[in-house]
């Protein structure tokens, strides 16, 4: 059967990413110290030859994980448009008939470990480019027509790995947002920001709302962790303990990040002004009533 060009021009950059080696996240490396005891290359290489460990199969599982220089690579070829099932099937086949083997980098200098790839690590990898998922094309075309290439593509990305069920809604007020916010050094971590915002809305009813109630969950977020850091310079972490006194579960520095992101969105957005005038127009009709 011949083969579709598409298919084969992926592939093909897939393989170009793979030539020096799968490079370890730091997640991967965290999970590796915490989960097996793995602090070397040579405890790594023969865990990953050792195919009668079911420790092994768990690893390369988190090892096939397509990192962003592949999804960047990646992306152009698709512009915008998901892949056919066929595509992408036929994407895992070029891929597992060329590579029996593959190289996990462990550290930069050092030769990689050659790990034997079976077919569902293959797939796993390849599905996790998630190729089949559209992308509006009004939403490629702003990016485009407002942003550079790199962060074009970046955004695009982003939107391609979010799982979000798109409503007319949702897609106007991501369009607003690309159309008015600045271009400055916060600007793809405002758009995944708005993308978790989008992802977490429900289908019906104002996004402006939502978005409202999020910044003040954060910054009530905030007023708990700074009671939580005054009552520690008082009292002991024990007795704090004890009086079952609630632990917040995020760092300062963390909550004032999304606190200040939201800011930017909300103000990007117009959110403030739009919720004061439906809140003026509410009070003004029920007066009327």
């Amino acid at each position: 059967m011949m083969q579709d060009q598409k298919s084969i021009r992926i592939a093909d950059a897939i393989f170009r990413s793979w030539e020096n080696g799968m490079v370890l996240s730091r997640d991967v490396l965290f999970f590796m110290e915490s989960t097996f005891g793995i602090t070397s290359f040579q405890e790594l290489e023969a865990l990953i030859r050792d195919n009668s460990n079911p420790d092994r199969d768990t690893l390369l599982e988190l090892i096939f994980y397509p990192d962003l220089s592949v999804r960047l690579a990646i992306e152009p070829l698709l512009e915008g448009q998901g892949l056919s099932q066929a595509i992408v099937s036929e994407i895992e086949t070029i891929l597992a008939a060329d590579h029996e083997q593959v190289r996990i980098s462990y550290s930069p200098g050092k030769r990689p470990v050659l790990a034997n790839s079976c077919g569902h690590h293959i797939t796993s990898f390849v599905r996790r480019l998630y190729l089949d998922r559209d992308i509006d094309p009004g939403i490629c075309d702003a990016l485009s027509r407002h942003y550079p290439e790199p962060i074009a593509l970046e955004c695009r990305v982003s939107i391609r790995c979010t799982n979000i069920n798109w409503s007319g809604l949702k897609k106007q007020l991501l369009g607003r947002f690309i159309q008015n916010a600045s271009l400055h050094g916060e600007f793809v971590d405002l758009f995944e920001m708005v993308l978790g915002l989008l992802s977490d809305a429900p289908d019906r009813g104002p996004l402006e709302y939502h978005f409202m109630r999020r910044q003040q969950q954060e910054k009530d977020l905030l007023l708990d962790i700074q009671r939580f850091e005054e009552k520690r310079d008082r009292f002991s972490m024990e007795y704090l303990m004890m009086s079952r006194y609630p632990v917040p579960t995020d760092s300062i520095e963390n909550v004032m990040k999304r606190v200040h992101l939201m800011g930017l969105i909300n103000a990007t957005l117009g959110i403030d002004m739009a919720v004061t005038h439906d809140q003026t127009f509410q009070r003004g009709k029920h007066a009327r009533l």
